[in-house]
């Protein structure tokens, strides 16, 4: 089977894209997760704005579209009870899982990668390392 993507110019350089395939990963993802995972890439698209403003990282550090894509690695049991308990499950889980298994959503290449369409590794482990600063200094 041919799976079809999109090549899609960004500051010169050519992403290839998989839009649908991405998209319905996602509303599986949302459906099997009793609905929470919609609701979760809006807290932690929030929680980067807040970073971002605290200066925990830079605005470059990572694109919502990988928060997205990282969110979506989490098994579905991970996403239970309430939105904080399930934010804490989901990051726990992502956070001490090898993250080079990690996949984009529409399972065409991995998510954490040297590529222009991959969440590079630095940029990866800066994000990870200010998540876990900013929750230990939000208590």
């Amino acid at each position: 089977d041919e799976i079809k993507g999109m090549v899609i110019s960004n500051r010169g350089e050519s992403v290839v894209n998989y839009p649908r395939l991405h998209a319905q990963a996602l509303t599986r993802k949302h459906q099997g997760t009793n609905c929470f995972f919609k609701p979760l890439v809006r807290i932690l698209k929030n929680i980067k704005t807040s970073m971002i403003e605290a200066g925990y990282i830079g605005e470059k550090t990572t694109a919502s579209y990988y928060l997205e894509g990282w969110l979506y690695n989490a098994p579905s049991h991970c996403f239970v009870a309430d939105y904080r308990e399930c934010f804490f499950n989901v990051c726990n889980w992502l956070l001490s899982n090898d993250s080079s298994q990690f996949a984009m959503p529409h399972g065409v290449f991995p998510l954490i990668g040297p590529q222009n369409n991959q969440w590079d590794v630095t940029s990866y482990n800066t994000f990870c390392d200010a998540l876990i600063q900013y929750d230990k200094d939000w208590d």
